[in-house]
């Protein structure tokens, strides 16, 4: 091998390299007639709780890689959530302060174009989260996200009412996984505060790219 190829490799590996590409998301937003607001990253802030909505439909594009801060060379695209023709799941996300607050998944109502729909299966309250890392810091919602593959069997909702804590509750709609290009918007009516119901702002959601950069140690 060439010495100026073994000499390239060398410092590129001592100089350390990045990682980039971009993902394609349903990207979070709320009529400027409606309160709350959402925070810059897509999260509700409520007194008492935060809330945020993932749906399981983000398309990886190209994935690249460099040196130092120069990631032009292109490895394949980038992972997803890889629920194309499946039902649609979308992740409720929830970080209340205190235990006097409710959810009933069942309450929850998905619009696409004409059509509604309510969850028709759901997840128990999952409770086992990590900090986003990498791609996952560019997609709308909480600094941190549950784990999809430790949703068990998902049960026939039927309007049980769970004491919400830190993590997040899984629904799936009757209906196929829409591309993040698709238009929708989602209706949490279910919460509830010491019994009292807490109005929420019907999210509705757009096509977005989101950039995705970091280094390699």
């Amino acid at each position: 091998m060439p010495r100026t190829i073994l000499l390239s490799i060398l410092a590129f590996a001592l100089a350390g390299c990045s990682m980039g590409g971009w993902l394609h998301v349903s990207e979070p937003s709320v009529s400027p007639l409606q309160k709350p607001s959402l925070s810059d990253h897509g999260v509700i802030l409520l007194d008492g709780i935060s809330i945020s909505l993932r749906p399981e439909n983000t398309v990886g594009g190209l994935l690249t890689i460099g040196p130092l801060v120069f990631p032009v060379i292109p490895i394949g695209p980038m992972a997803d959530s890889n629920r194309e023709h499946l039902p649609f799941w979308v992740s409720v996300q929830f970080e209340p302060k205190d235990a006097t607050f409710t959810f009933n998944s069942k309450a929850t109502i998905l619009k696409i174009g004409n059509e509604s729909y309510e969850p028709v299966r759901a997840s128990q309250l999952l409770t086992s989260f990590s900090t986003n890392r990498e791609g996952f810091r560019s997609i709308p919602g909480h600094d941190w996200r549950c784990f999809a593959q430790l949703v068990k069997l998902l049960q026939p909702v039927d309007g049980s009412v769970t004491t919400v804590k830190q993590g997040c509750i899984f629904l799936e709609f009757p209906i196929e996984t829409p591309s993040p290009s698709t238009e929708f918007s989602v209706e949490l009516n279910g919460l509830r505060r010491l019994e009292q119901p807490v109005s929420l702002p019907t999210i509705m959601f757009k096509a977005g790219t989101k950039g995705v950069f970091f280094f390699l140690m």
